[in-house]
């Protein structure tokens, strides 16, 4: 399979406020993408897609949560048309140790739960037309 040139590329990019998701966004629009930039709706979204102006929208999602996902993808769809590459760099990380061998207890399930929800179940929440 060959590869696809980035000029007038419709990507997704989840985790796209900051970090290695914003650099990713900012890298794709760049270089002649439309980008969609998925993230919480209290992040700094907004003012990313102010900065890149044209051909750049926010999206607010959680990724956990499917109906979130699915209207980004109407958002993206009524937007652009279409959806051609989706780029997970959604994550979290918590500083905490499965098992504490100070307390001798394992660490609350939830952290664990969120984190898991976030960092791996988020890259089966797929788009298909």
């Amino acid at each position: 399979m060959a590869a696809r040139p980035i000029k007038d590329l419709v990507a997704l990019v989840t985790g796209g406020s900051s970090g290695l998701g914003r650099a990713t966004v900012e890298y794709l629009h760049n270089n002649g993408a439309k980008v969609a930039l998925l993230d919480l709706d209290k992040t700094d979204g907004p003012n990313v897609v102010k900065e890149l102006g044209e051909n750049a929208i926010f999206t607010p999602a959680d990724v956990r949560k499917e109906a979130d996902v699915s209207k980004a993808y109407e958002q993206i769809k009524s937007t652009f048309g279409r959806l051609d590459a989706i780029v997970n760099c959604a994550g979290i990380a918590y500083a905490f140790r499965t098992y504490n061998t100070g307390k001798r207890e394992i660490s609350p399930l939830d952290r664990f739960q969120h984190t898991m929800d976030v960092n791996v179940a988020n890259f089966f929440q797929s788009f298909y037309p």
